[in-house]
């Protein structure tokens, strides 16, 4: 059985589960609530669209090579802070919606994958800005 593997980026979009970082945020600060800083706010993520995700899926699908594993990525690696930095501005909130909390025990520092090797064998290119 031919089978080819994907590891997608954090992945955001509609319909997202509530508890996740952007939706949570996002529901937050438009409910006047605090959103929670972890840590000193420096640990990166590369953030993947659920559209651009979706079709890197599918370009896997149709044009990969049985049992090679393919990296699909949002080509946004933001630390935690720049990304609360972004969230705020673009709802309209300020700093004074964010709560430091203490950084949760064996968080990865950074989750980011090279998608090098999705672009040359499938032409894969992430297309929505984050």
């Amino acid at each position: 059985m031919p089978v080819c593997v994907t590891r997608g980026s954090n992945t955001y979009g509609p319909y997202q589960y509530p508890e996740k970082l952007v939706p949570r945020f996002v529901s937050r600060i438009l409910e006047g609530e605090t959103i929670p800083l972890y840590g000193d706010g420096s640990n990166r993520r590369d953030w993947l669209d659920v559209d651009d995700h979706c079709r890197g899926i599918a370009l896997v699908a149709e044009h990969g090579r049985s049992g090679e594993v393919y990296h699909i990525g949002g080509g946004t690696e933001l630390s935690n802070r720049n990304l609360t930095v972004l969230l705020l501005a673009r709802l309209g909130a300020d700093w004074s919606s964010v709560e430091h909390v203490p950084d949760r025990p064996g968080q990865d520092f950074r989750y980011a994958l090279g998608i090098g090797k999705a672009v040359a064998e499938l032409g894969y290119r992430p297309r929505v800005p984050f």
